[in-house]
């Protein structure tokens, strides 16, 4: 009995010792500049709602070989206040496009929230037909973005976009 158990704990062992550990997942970050803007809508069911969108350039600061090393990104966001105060931003959801230098496309469909009165965060994936990232999970940090959907404005914005693969 005792040959036959550590024979089992040796099989164990070997058998554990040959699977391959799950691979860690590598990030790649891209420092963006450029202009958030807020257009608020007119708050009626027949009118168009409140948009955040931001423009700007997409510069790689953490690279990989074979991926862009910069680009363009539009990012176009619908805004979801909160009922007891409509000029509090509750959440926004849209899409981001970039277009890197290799005139590949990339499109994530993103949405967060503000941290604190100016810094945007949002999170998303690209999409499965990507050329260069697909399906990879990316988040967004956009700093200095206006905040208030109830007063139109453009700000100078910086932030990081972290994508993993």
């Amino acid at each position: 009995m005792r040959r036959l158990t550590t024979v089992a704990i040796a099989l164990a062992v070997a058998v554990g010792l040959s699977i391959p550990a799950a691979a860690s997942a590598t990030s790649f970050t891209y420092s963006l500049a450029g202009t958030g803007t807020v257009i608020p809508g007119c708050g009626g069911l027949d009118c168009a709602p409140t948009t955040m969108d931001s423009t700007g350039t997409a510069e790689c600061s953490v690279c990989a070989p074979g991926k862009p090393s910069g680009g363009t990104f539009n990012m176009e966001t619908v805004v979801r206040t909160y009922l007891s105060d409509p000029c509090k931003v509750k959440r926004v959801s849209g899409t981001l496009e970039v277009v890197w230098d290799n005139a590949a496309v990339s499109t994530a469909n993103v949405s967060g929230k503000f941290r604190d009165s100016k810094a945007l965060a949002l999170g998303g994936a690209f999409l499965p037909s990507d050329p260069i990232y697909p399906t990879d999970p990316m988040k967004v940090l956009l700093n200095n973005y206006p905040p208030n959907p109830c007063v139109a404005a453009s700000n100078a914005i910086t932030g990081s976009m972290v994508i993993t693969g």
